[in-house]
């Protein structure tokens, strides 16, 4: 899987944008499978807006964003891609409370009948999170 972005300027930020650099937005750049990429950026210059472009939650931009150089995908072509090749975690926490941490996590895995994400892999994220000691309580508050 390979991620390109062209240039890609959000909407809403164009009159901000215009004249000053980004590390992001309007640049061509390149994301691999397997690669792991780091955004760092002050509040309000779009990194949830990013990834809500990379999921296809929003299409209000200039440019273009190709996964394996294809730009759209049908109905179903986006439910597998979310299902097999892209997670996201939102930050107002879309979790089931009624299930715990482990089992809202294995909830994709389920769902796409494919092994999404294995038992060591989430003991390894909850050790770099440092959340072990949570993840078999609910999810609920």
């Amino acid at each position: 899987m390979q991620i390109a972005l062209d240039h890609i300027i959000p909407k809403p930020l164009l009159d901000r944008l215009s004249g000053r650099g980004s590390d992001i937005w309007n640049q061509a750049l390149t994301f691999q499978q397997g690669e792991i990429i780091r955004i760092k950026a002050p509040s309000g210059s779009g990194k949830t807006t990013l990834i809500h472009y990379l999921y296809q939650l929003r299409k209000d931009y200039t440019g273009s964003i190709l996964w394996d150089n294809q730009e759209t995908f049908s109905s179903n072509e986006l439910a597998k891609l979310r299902a097999t090749q892209i997670s996201i975690v939102f930050q107002d926490l879309r979790l089931f409370p009624q299930l715990t941490a482990r089992e809202n996590i294995l909830l994709k895995r389920a769902i796409s009948k494919n092994e999404a994400v294995s038992e060591t892999q989430i003991i390894a994220m909850a050790e770099q999170l440092q959340v072990t000691h949570i993840l078999d309580q609910p999810a609920g508050i």
